[in-house]
């Protein structure tokens, strides 16, 4: 990827595909009827299925951008490398989203505990 409109153009795609995944974290699935689990989750099912749908369109729009670019058919491994990151990139929205998740809770936890403390005049 030494062309730099084809790195950019990667680089976008793998943005997007991360953005796409960090925005399905907090959208408000129960608008959707039996799109919630129990506990108030997105159905691992549906989560997977969008998953794999944002990789999809990430990998086409990259195919699309390689042939309105006028070029020839790609090399395996570059193929492989473009999935990898393209992977890559929705693995990391998700992981960033829960981990916001993650240092919010523990914010809430921590003012509770000083909450706690407080009324016990520690």
């Amino acid at each position: 990827m030494r062309d730099p409109v084809v790195f950019w153009g990667v680089f976008l795609v793998c943005l997007v595909v991360a953005l796409l995944n960090v925005a399905a974290h907090w959208f408000p699935w129960a608008v959707l009827p039996g799109a919630m689990d129990d506990a108030g989750r997105l159905r691992r099912l549906l989560a997977y299925g969008y998953g794999t749908v944002t990789i999809l369109l990430g990998m086409v729009t990259v195919a699309l951008l390689w042939t309105l670019m006028g070029r020839e058919l790609v090399s395996p491994w570059l193929f492989v490398l473009v999935l990898a990151l393209v992977v890559l990139s929705a693995g990391v929205g998700t992981v960033a989203t829960y981990l916001v998740d993650l240092a919010g809770e523990h914010q809430v936890l921590m003012l509770d505990v000083a909450d706690l403390e407080e009324v016990a005049g520690l």
